[in-house]
Order: C-alpha cells, then sequence, then structure tokens
C-alpha cells in the first residue's frame, strides 16, 4: 500500500540533476506514465550499469503521483530511503536512480529554492571561471544571427510593425494582466513557441542580474550564478534540455540575442537529452532586460523533427523579451510595495497598542473606577465628549483612553491646544486651507478635522 500523503496538484515536474547542476525538466502529465531506466526506449535515460533496463515508473493515479520500482536490482531511492513497490510522491521529493537524482515539484520554482541545498546540487557549477570559452573563442558559423533590439518595436519600421503588431498588442495585454512572474513567463513562452513553430523552451532567471556595459574591454568574465526556470516547455515525451553555458556566456557578455543553428553534431553548444540523443538542431537565446540588467533569459530551440528556427524569430523574441521584461519589472516593484506596506502596517499597529497601553487609567480609589466606568460608557458611542478638569489633572490621558478603548481605535487620535491660536489662524488650524488662499499660503494643508477622520479629535483649552 502506499504511503499516506497530501494531495498533490496534477501540474508536476520532474527537475534532472547531473554534474553538480540541472540539466532537464521533465513535464509529467497525468495519463502518461514516465518510464525511468535504462533502455532506451525509456522517456528518462540513466546511462549506467546500475540501472534495471525498466527501473521505476512515475504515474497519477488515485489523486496523487505515485513512483513505483519495477523489481530493480539495485532498487529506487527516495529521500535517502530504498522504496519496494510504490510511494506517493511529495513536493520536493529527491529520487535517485543509479546515483542520478531527481526533483519532485509542482512549480518550478520550488525546485531551486532549498535553503539547506547541497552545494553539489546548485543549479550551476560554483565555479565562475569553468573553462568555457568566451563568444569569440565559439565557430562563428555556429551563431548565425545576432541582434540587440527588435524592430518590431521600432516605430520606424512601419512594414514590420504593422503585419506584428496585433500578435504583439494581445501578448502585451495578456502580459499586463498576468498577477505573477510564473503566469508571465507562461504567457511569454505561449507567444514564442506559437510563432515559431517550436515546442521546447523556458523562462530563465539569473540570480545575480547582469549590468548592460558599453565597454566589453572593461567588462569581466560573467559570473552564472545559480539560474532558476519560472516556466518551461518541452515535445512531448522528452524533456526541457537546459541551454549551454557557453550561450550563457555568449548573450551576457553582448547583451544580444543569439541564433545557433546546425547543432546536430555539436557537443559544445548542445548536449544529449534524457534519452541520450544529440538532437537540438537550432536554439534561440534572448536577453530578458529589467531596469537596464540582464535579469533573465527566454530560450527556445527546435528539435530534428521541428523547422529550424529562423533570423526573423529573433524579432520575435527580442521583442516578447521586452515586453515580459517590463512587466516582471512592474510585478517585482508591486510585491516590495506591497511587502513594505505589510510590515509599515504590522509597526503601525505595534505603535498604537503600546500607545493604547501607556494611557492605561491605574488606580483603584473610588473616584478613578468612576472615571473609568464613564470611559467604558462613553467609547463605544459616536457622541461628542466634554471632559472637565484643572490643569495638569490628565484631561489629555481621559480623551486618549476613550479614543483607544472605541471602534475608532485604528484611527488618528489628534490633539489641539486652542489657547495657542490666534482667531485669524483659528479657521486655517481648524478646516484647512488651499494654496494661495491668503498671502503666504503657498501650499495646500489640511485641517484638524479633516486629519482626525475617522479617528478622534481632542479640543484643549476651549
Amino acid at each position: 500500500m502506499p504511503e499516506s500523503s497530501e494531495v498533490i496538484d496534477s501540474n508536476a515536474y520532474l527537475v534532472i540533476r547531473q554534474d553538480g547542476k540541472w540539466t532537464d525538466m521533465f513535464r509529467l502529465q497525468p495519463g502518461t506514465p514516465i518510464i525511468i531506466g535504462r533502455s532506451s526506449r525509456s522517456q528518462i535515460v540513466v546511462r549506467s550499469d546500475q540501472a534495471s533496463r525498466a527501473h521505476a515508473e512515475v504515474a497519477w493515479q488515485g489523486g496523487r503521483w505515485l513512483i513505483r520500482d519495477l523489481g530493480s536490482r539495485n532498487g529506487t531511492v527516495v529521500n535517502n530511503a530504498t522504496i519496494r513497490g510504490e510511494q506517493a510522491l511529495k513536493e520536493r521529493d529527491i529520487i535517485a536512480v543509479a546515483g542520478h537524482q531527481m526533483t519532485f515539484v509542482t512549480r518550478l520554482a520550488a525546485a531551486f529554492t532549498a535553503p539547506d541545498q547541497d552545494p553539489t546540487h546548485r543549479g550551476v557549477a560554483s565555479g565562475d571561471d569553468d573553462g568555457s570559452p568566451t563568444q569569440e573563442q565559439i565557430d562563428p558559423t555556429l551563431i548565425t544571427h545576432r541582434r540587440g533590439r527588435s524592430t518590431i518595436l521600432d516605430p520606424n519600421e512601419i512594414a514590420i510593425a504593422a503585419s506584428h503588431e496585433i500578435s504583439l498588442l494581445r501578448t502585451a495585454f495578456a502580459l499586463a494582466r498576468s498577477d505573477s512572474p510564473e503566469k508571465a513567463a507562461d504567457i511569454a513562452l505561449d507567444a514564442i513557441t506559437a510563432v515559431t513553430h517550436v515546442s521546447s523552451g523556458a523562462v530563465l532567471l539569473l540570480q545575480q542580474p547582469r549590468e548592460l556595459s558599453a565597454s566589453k574591454a572593461t567588462t569581466p568574465k560573467p559570473a552564472l550564478g545559480n539560474i532558476t526556470a519560472l516556466a518551461a516547455r518541452s515535445h512531448q515525451g522528452h524533456s526541457y534540455r537546459r541551454l549551454s553555458d557557453k550561450i550563457v556566456r555568449t548573450v551576457l557578455e553582448s547583451g544580444e540575442a543569439v541564433l545557433a543553428r546546425n547543432l546536430q553534431d555539436d557537443v559544445t553548444l548542445t548536449s544529449p537529452d534524457s534519452q541520450g540523443e544529440l538532437s537540438t538542431s537550432s536554439t534561440l537565446c534572448a536577453p530578458i532586460r529589467v531596469d537596464q540588467k540582464v535579469a533573465g533569459l527566454l530560450h527556445i530551440y527546435s528539435r530534428g523533427d521541428e523547422p529550424e528556427l529562423q533570423s526573423d524569430h529573433l524579432e520575435w523574441a527580442l521583442a516578447i523579451a521586452a515586453h515580459l521584461g517590463l512587466t516582471l519589472e512592474q510585478l517585482w516593484r508591486e510585491r516590495s510595495l506591497r511587502s513594505n506596506l505589510r510590515k509599515s502596517q504590522e509597526q503601525l499597529t505595534q505603535l498604537r497598542q503600546q500607545l493604547g497601553e501607556s494611557v492605561t487609567i491605574v488606580g483603584e480609589s473610588p473616584a478613578i473606577l468612576e472615571i473609568q466606568r464613564q470611559v467604558a460608557r462613553a467609547a463605544p458611542t459616536s457622541a461628542t465628549v466634554l471632559v472637565r478638569g484643572e490643569s495638569g489633572v490628565g484631561k489629555e490621558l481621559i480623551a486618549a483612553a476613550i479614543h483607544y478603548a472605541s471602534s475608532r481605535r485604528n484611527g488618528p487620535f489628534v490633539c489641539l491646544n486652542c489657547a495657542a491660536l490666534s482667531p485669524s489662524l483659528l479657521e486655517s488650524e481648524l478646516f484647512g486651507h488651499e494654496k494661495g488662499a491668503f498671502t503666504g499660503a503657498t501650499e495646500r494643508k489640511i485641517g484638524k478635522f479633516e486629519a482626525a477622520d475617522g479617528g478622534t479629535l481632542m479640543l484643549d483649552e476651549i
């Protein structure tokens, strides 16, 4: 019997790691079991003598994802424990088959954010200098086209803009309606794959955004840091294959989108997929710019059975990446503002609580108890309260106690010493004034009544 587990979203991924970095993302689909094993017919091929031909199976059953060991010789490991039979998968479970590791997630971002993740499982090799050649060292016949800006977004290119404006407008409106970076990334991928007729691609984010520099001579070799995926697409029955670090460095160093073609036999700019095949025929990578920095990459590639990417696809990739960058900037800014607002509200609540505690009336004499009783009667009402007493006996303290015991406690408590006001300023202080209403009124000022709206106004020394 499988172990009990919470219900898992039917949308799920296996993020495959190899040699200290993630290499593939395999999208799981209900109704399509995934076989992991040594056989070339397996959806995920593990090239190791320790793996059985059909080692394990991942399938959707009974409202959850299950992993099932298929009678393998060396067993299937989930979270460092060998399983026999089947077991329900939970978010972030680590599957190991013959030393090959896979992370099960329902959200791609969850695969890259483990605070206690082993250094060998980082998004890229930890060293910044991995011996990868720079853009000048890559065979120029492989990267066939470069472009820094899309002419589709250039108002001077009327003919091109007119032919594509409807599709771009639809994409821009869809991005503007997105409420999360993940949703925006999905929209961008849908748009670019629809135009290029390829089925594999991803929106990738850099942990350290790359500054755009006009001088390449003074710009150091870019440190890749961790690369995470916001969204990914893949050819049916295949995994998304991470793009080459050499392509990443080329895009970061130049700030331009690049298109590389005729890659079927190239092991420098492409690598075997989960089935051990060099299936990529062309690849395109465009920078996603946010606040004058390269914050991410839009990557698509064609397989051997798909049409090769063309130079005009660079235009589309750059245009969509530009819209996506603006959307991500707005979403991240909105998220930051909401976070700051929430912190400010929490601080304000704490200060009000502290202030409310500081106006506590202390005493047990009959007179004090009678005042507390009157405060308790007056506070729930919206009546105007007259507080009388000699100077220094605590009239403001009583007014504050009424305010913080009332339903208006979250509003402002405003005190105004009327004795300090001259007759000429009384109206302005109470009701405010507009800019230029009288000599010296250099700006608009709200009055005390407006300032105390929703709270309590105390007029002292009336």
